[in-house]
């Protein structure tokens, strides 16, 4: 499993520690949980890694290079963003998602702001109400137990963001709507 954001309240790392993981640990043991980035959260994570006796199950790896960071995606089996509301501090456009469909990672997230902007609405992964622990622990659990699934939902991830994301696509977008504005002025 794989998160890659800053370690703050809303992006839900510790939520899903303390709500997620104990189970799917314990339904697959061998889950190694990635968590890319760093944070205010950091001591309160590692706290919940402790008290849940999973350091074998979860690593905190901080910063890491563009280039360790793609083999990082492309090394991973689901991608996570198990974000939670927070009080003015709203989830912008859910680059990451698109990073980790781009690697054929499928996408595990809350139906939150700008992820489900990025994620068009669910077309490319599976979208869930945040903060529901067991629709987070029943999806991913699926998705690790049935390995053809996971790799379907893999490739349907690639063709979104190839067909919707790519640099090719998004510069044709970029060139339309300079084109409708110089049109239109």
């Amino acid at each position: 499993l794989l998160t890659v954001g800053r370690l703050v309240r809303r992006k839900g790392v510790a939520w899903f520690c303390e709500e997620c993981l104990p189970e799917i640990v314990a339904r697959h043991p061998d889950t190694l949980y990635l968590v890319v980035g760093e944070g205010e959260m950091k001591e309160e994570i590692e706290g919940i890694i402790e008290k849940h006796d999973m350091a074998d199950n979860m690593m905190l790896i901080g910063y890491v290079s563009k280039e360790y960071l793609e083999l990082i995606y492309n090394s991973s089996h689901v991608f996570v963003m198990p974000n939670i509301p927070t009080q003015a501090d709203m989830e912008g456009f859910g680059l990451v998602a698109l990073e980790a469909c781009s690697c054929k990672l499928p996408v595990v997230a809350s139906d939150l702001e700008g992820i489900r902007d990025a994620m068009n609405g669910g077309g490319a992964g599976m979208l869930l109400e945040p903060g529901n622990a067991d629709a987070f622990i029943s999806s991913i659990s699926g998705l690790l137990a049935d390995e053809e699934k996971r790799l379907d939902y893999g490739e349907r991830a690639r063709r979104f963001y190839v067909n919707e994301h790519s640099w090719e696509k998004t510069t044709r977008r970029y060139i339309e709507l300079f084109q409708f504005l110089i049109k239109n002025n």
